[in-house]
């Protein structure tokens, strides 16, 4: 991850994680257990083009790694792609938002 702040796109500092911290990484950490979504989840990607916290090929690697797992994966997953929007804007963006809600009723 980076920092949110648009002048400072460093690298966050992580620190040193706890047992229990390390227990729940090692454990259910999804970009690395993605068995664990076998059964196929729908699930909706909402990503800013200009998020530098939680970049877009972050959502892209996970749906890859899913349809390694799943025959219905590529099927269940929507990655969505806002131009112009970082991670704080993606957030609060209207039309991601309303997609959401949509995606939600629906599915």
């Amino acid at each position: 991850m980076r920092h949110l702040d648009a002048n400072n796109s460093d690298l966050v500092e992580q620190g040193t994680p706890t047992d229990y911290g390390r227990w729940l990484y090692a454990q259910l950490n999804p970009i690395t257990h993605p068995e664990h979504f076998t059964h196929g989840p729908a699930i909706l990607f909402e990503s800013g083009q200009d998020d530098t916290h939680i970049p877009v090929e972050a959502a892209h690697r996970f749906a890859t790694a899913l349809t390694k797992h799943s025959p219905t994966a590529e099927e269940n997953i929507t990655v969505h792609v806002a131009e112009g929007l970082g991670h704080i804007e993606s957030v609060g963006n209207s039309d991601a938002i309303d997609r959401c809600v949509r995606w939600l009723s629906t599915s």
